[in-house]
């Protein structure tokens, strides 16, 4: 269901997501070519009676893509996607690559304005974390970064990496249910991407997962 509804959101033709669902053992019918009509069914069902603002959102980065050659995001940076030239239908082989590098513009105007908000969210949770910790901990980042050079490891919550939209923590002993608050509160509030975009208003909620190893609930 995940890879579907991602599919349709990013703007996925039908036969694409025909490939996609196959490929995963999600046949819509036995006959392939009728698969395709199914997902062709399931996409049009989606964007016309579902959600039809995704179909709107679409059409209106398209249109605006191919017009200006550029995309912002919510916070005013661009991706710039120009297109050239179109070349003659009688040169089929150029043609053809047009359509599809034109095809990924469009892709890329879509997508670049939700990617780049989403990693604005996680960027803004590891700068708010950290800075939380060290407020929690009465610690400069100056003389944090030098422990950490140090290998003097500082008794306190670390930040180990993100992975995609998760953040992983090691957690000494007896400071697990305080850091899950603190982590809770500030992963939920984003308060740096807030005062950068005020406009930004949708609430965040976060699963957190403690144990032994990564990924090993205790």
């Amino acid at each position: 269901m995940k890879s579907l509804v991602l599919a349709i959101l990013y703007n996925k033709k039908k036969w694409s997501l025909a490939d996609d669902l196959w490929a995963q053992g999600v046949h819509l019918d036995e006959n392939y070519e009728k698969h395709i009509e199914e997902s062709g069914k399931v996409l049009d069902r989606f964007l016309s009676k579902l959600f039809p603002g995704v179909r709107d959102y679409h059409e209106r980065q398209e249109a605006f893509v191919l017009e200006h050659g550029y995309v912002d995001n919510a916070v005013g940076q661009r991706r710039r996607l120009p297109l050239p030239p179109e070349p003659q239908r009688s040169d089929k082989m150029a043609y053809k690559i047009y359509m599809r590098f034109k095809a990924h513009v469009i892709n890329q105007a879509i997508n670049y304005p939700i990617q780049s908000l989403a990693s604005y969210v996680t960027g803004s949770a590891l700068i708010d974390l950290e800075a939380a910790f060290l407020r929690q901990f009465k610690m400069s980042y100056l003389e944090f970064q030098q422990r950490i050079m140090a290998k003097k490891w500082p008794k306190m919550p670390l930040i180990l990496l993100e992975v995609h939209d998760d953040l992983v923590l090691d957690i000494p002993k007896g400071m697990d249910r305080k850091t899950k608050e603190v982590t809770n509160d500030i992963m939920c509030s984003v308060p740096s991407l807030r005062k950068l975009l005020p406009a930004f208003d949708t609430p965040l909620n976060i699963d957190t997962i403690m144990g032994a190893t990564w990924g090993l609930k205790s």
